[in-house]
């Protein structure tokens, strides 16, 4: 069965790569195949099925919907369809040079995908929610490739810098594997950041601490500035979500 002929539903069960648009599902396959220019290749292309939820840790709010993004050498192309009657599917196009911010995280079973751009000379979020466990990776390649586009080849000399292990090193295990997924190879350290989990003193016993800083790393690289932080836990101890960010150098 050819999948033009599949009528998706967008709950599919998992996020995967496509190579082509016509490899996507249901409007998605359409709207790329528009939207997309006659030597424009995409060098990223996924699809992503409807998470059911609409809101994330770190105050994301995304509808509940299907998704393809694709990544090409100039833009993102994000479609929507929300699979509601009346409610037509949507694409968005934001070229590179619009681009503030990439933000990429998760929170066990849930994870979302933020682009914040400027439109109109004012600073907008368009965000998206998948299955953790399935889409993190694609994610993850997606930006890099939006890195390697945006960003000059690194530097293939071996001076100066930040040997990664000793980075990496320092960093606590989730962090560290947040900017490993996302960093690109010949990719050089400069400087990081860390902060570690401060709370309030708790010289009133019925007043409960509060965490005034989270664990985290921001570093600097000779392509751009990498973030990656915990969710503040509630109370010491606590299992934290985790966000991931990756900012363009102004």
């Amino acid at each position: 069965m050819k999948i033009r002929q599949f009528r998706s539903n967008g709950r599919e069960p998992y996020v995967f790569r496509v190579y082509h648009p016509g490899e996507l599902f249901g409007s998605h396959a359409d709207l790329m195949r528009a939207t997309l220019g006659p030597e424009e290749r995409p060098l990223y292309l996924l699809y992503s099925p409807i998470w059911e939820g609409e809101e994330a840790p770190f105050g994301v709010r995304a509808p509940s919907a299907s998704h393809a993004v694709a990544v090409t050498d100039e833009r993102f192309i994000v479609s929507e369809d929300r699979h509601q009657t009346g409610v037509p599917a949507t694409v968005l196009n934001i070229p590179f040079r619009r681009v503030i911010e990439v933000e990429l995280g998760n929170a066990l079973l849930i994870g979302w995908f933020t682009l914040r751009f400027i439109r109109d000379r004012d600073v907008v979020s368009s965000s998206l929610l998948f299955p953790a466990s399935t889409g993190m990776l694609h994610f993850a390649a997606a930006i890099r490739h939006y890195r390697r586009a945006t960003q000059p080849a690194p530097a293939s000399s071996s001076q100066g810098g930040m040997a990664w292990h000793e980075v990496l090193g320092a960093t606590r295990t989730l962090l560290a594997g947040t900017i490993q997924a996302l960093v690109l190879e010949g990719e050089r350290a400069e400087h990081a950041v860390l902060s570690s989990e401060t709370w309030s003193g708790t010289a009133r016993r019925r007043k409960p601490p509060v965490c005034l800083s989270a664990n985290g790393i921001l570093l600097l690289t000779d392509c751009g500035i990498l973030h990656a932080e915990e969710q503040p836990p509630m109370r010491p101890e606590m299992l934290s979500t985790l966000e991931h960010k990756y900012d363009d150098v102004l």
